[in-house]
């Protein structure tokens, strides 16, 4: 063979063997992370990237170790990647599965607080006449004084607030006072002073009021306002059980016990704070 036809095979070798080696650095430079973002996929995660760039470029080894578990993240996070395709990628996804979250949480709190509420609603611990949601669940009301029957420890049009928490496991006491259902009509309430409960004798003599045989002191009746006979005399009368004699403090100006008879406990609304 001659010089000329050796050169001219030496050459053809060295460039075949050149072009192979342009040949793989183009697929390899095809198949990079930047190359896979130019193409219009960025909207894989990094996880994702990775596996592409391994499979795409044979990677033997412990690289070949490293490609099976990217793919095997692929497939875990692929449908959430697929979600966030577009503007945001992957991050967007992060995002909706974050905000997905809070909305089921929030929405657990909300049907458990009202849950809670109707529980505590219908169970009524505190053990309160009224059907009022203020006080059956939180233990509180406002209320306004219609007439003058309490003067002077409440006047006309005062407004008080009363609780429903001091009879949740006990009973009034004499000397409360205390707001509950006209035992007549329920709809309507009075607040009025406990002066016996269950058990105890009630009596009236020139004005004083007599429980159980001894004078009651009761420091809060203006003796302007108990001059009328229908004050300053009552026949005794003995208090049944789980029930309340109550009056005004305006023994003249006052519908109570006196008229109309004794206050169940089940008629009790609340304590006047």
């Amino acid at each position: 063979m001659s010089r000329i036809s050796l050169m001219l095979t030496a050459s053809g070798r060295t460039f075949s063997r050149v072009q192979c080696r342009s040949d793989r650095m183009a697929g390899a430079s095809l198949n990079s992370p930047s190359a896979l973002m130019r193409r219009g996929e960025s909207h894989m995660c990094p996880v994702t990237t990775l596996a592409r760039v391994a499979a795409n470029n044979r990677w033997s080894g412990p690289l070949k170790l490293l490609w099976l578990v990217a793919a095997g993240a692929e497939r875990q996070y692929a449908p959430a990647a697929s979600v966030g395709a577009g503007r945001g990628g992957w991050g967007l996804a992060r995002r909706e599965r974050a905000l997905e979250f809070c909305a089921r949480v929030f929405a657990a709190a909300v049907l458990t607080a009202v849950a809670l509420v109707v529980c505590v609603y219908l169970l009524n611990p505190l053990r309160t006449a009224s059907k009022d949601p203020r006080l059956r669940v939180v233990g509180y009301n406002v209320f306004r004084m219609p007439s003058r029957s309490m003067q002077p420890t409440i006047r006309k049009d005062d407004i008080f607030v009363v609780s429903a928490w001091p009879y949740r496991s006990a009973d009034p006491k004499p000397g409360d006072v205390v707001v509950f259902q006209f035992p007549v009509d329920p709809s309507v309430v009075f607040a009025k002073r406990v002066i016996a409960d269950g058990g105890s004798t009630v009596e009236i003599v020139n004005g004083v009021t007599i429980v159980n045989g001894k004078p009651l002191e009761e420091p809060y009746v203006d003796p302007r306002n108990n001059i009328r006979e229908y004050s300053r005399s009552m026949s005794r009368v003995r208090v049944p059980a789980n029930a309340f004699f109550v009056m005004g403090d305006n023994r003249d100006d006052s519908d109570d016990s006196r008229s109309w008879g004794f206050v169940p406990r089940s008629h009790i609304v609340g304590e006047v704070d």
